[in-house]
C-alpha cells in the first residue's frame, strides 16, 4: 500500500510516519469527517479524551513553509494514528462517519499485514502445535505419510521447515494440509472382531466355577488359531510367557552379561 496514495472520497491525506505507522493530523482527519473547522473535531476528542492512549493520539510539531520571509515555521499538531481515526470516527455523529470508520479498517488491516510481512513473523509454537496435530491425526502411525505431508506442505510455501512458516500464511497452511491427498499408503491397522457372546459367556461361566471352587485365581484367556476363545487357569505364581518375545528383548542382554565378567563378579559375590 502506497501511503503517498491515501484518500477517502474526495479527500487526499498526508500521512505522517511516526514509529513506524500511519498517523493523520488532526485537520485532515476533520474534513474526512466532514467537520468544516478541525476546532469541531477537538471538541469530540476532549470530551473523550480518556477513551485514547498514546498509541492513538499524540501531539507532536509539524514544520510548515508560510513563504520565503518565513520558511520552516513549527507549530503543535494533534496527530491520530489508525487505530485512533476509527475510534474518533465512532463518537463523531456526521453522515459520512460511518463509511470512514469501513474505510479506516481495510487500511488498518492492509497495514497491519504489510507490518506481518515486513516483519517476517513465523508462527508461534502454539500454531506449530496445531500443524503437528493435524499431521499426526491424517497420517496416523505412517511415517511415509508424515514425511510426505511435511516435504509437500514446506515446499509449497518454499520454506525449509514448518517452524520457519510466516504468521500471515497459518490458516493457508491449515487449509492445505487439512485436505491435502495423501500419495502414500496409509497403514491400518488390523481390527480383530470379537469373540461371540455366546463363547463369552461359557468362558465366563468356567472361570466363574473354577473360582468358587477355590482352586485357581489366575486365567490366561486368549483366542485360538480357529478362532475359539478359551481359558487356562494358572496355578499359584505362574504365569503364562510368549518365550518367542521374551528371546528378542533379553538375547542381547544374555549376550553382554556372558560376554562380560558380569556375571563372574555376582557369582563370586554371592558366595560370601
Amino acid at each position: 500500500m502506497s501511503i503517498l496514495a491515501l484518500s477517502f472520497n474526495d479527500v487526499n491525506f498526508s500521512p505522517v510516519q511516526q514509529n513506524g505507522q500511519i498517523w493523520i493530523t488532526g485537520s485532515e482527519l476533520a474534513n474526512a469527517l466532514g467537520y468544516a473547522r478541525v476546532d469541531s473535531l477537538n471538541k469530540v476528542y476532549e470530551r473523550n479524551s480518556d477513551e485514547f492512549d498514546h498509541t492513538m493520539t499524540q501531539v507532536i510539531d509539524i514544520s510548515q513553509s508560510v513563504n520565503l520571509t518565513f520558511s520552516n515555521l513549527t507549530s503543535k499538531t494533534r496527530i491520530f494514528s489508525l487505530r485512533g481515526c476509527h475510534l474518533i470516527a465512532i463518537f463523531a455523529r456526521t453522515a459520512i462517519a460511518k463509511q470512514f470508520r469501513r474505510w479506516v479498517l481495510d487500511i488498518l488491516d492492509k497495514e497491519t499485514l504489510s507490518q506481518k510481512i515486513n516483519s517476517q513473523q513465523t508462527i508461534s509454537p502454539t500454531q506449530q502445535s496445531e500443524l503437528q496435530t493435524i499431521v499426526a491425526k491424517r497420517a496416523g502411525n505412517c511415517g511415509k505419510a508424515r514425511m510426505e505431508m511435511w516435504s509437500r506442505h514446506n515446499n509449497h510455501f518454499k520454506i525449509g521447515k514448518y517452524i520457519q512458516l510466516l504468521a500471515i500464511h497459518f490458516d493457508d497452511a491449515k487449509f492445505y494440509l487439512e485436505n491435502m491427498q495423501i500419495k502414500a499408503k496409509l497403514e491400518h491397522q488390523e481390527v480383530k472382531t470379537l469373540p461371540y457372546p455366546h463363547e463369552v459367556i461359557q468362558v465366563a461361566q468356567q472361570i466363574n466355577y473354577e473360582y468358587n471352587g477355590g482352586q485357581y485365581h489366575s486365567w490366561f484367556v486368549h483366542v485360538r488359531d480357529d478362532g475359539q476363545l478359551s481359558a487356562m487357569p494358572l496355578l499359584k505364581g505362574y504365569y503364562p510367557i510368549n518365550l518367542a518375545e521374551f528371546s528378542k528383548k533379553f538375547d542381547g542382554l544374555l549376550d553382554f552379561v556372558y560376554g562380560s565378567e558380569l556375571l563372574t563378579t555376582g557369582r563370586y559375590l554371592a558366595s560370601k
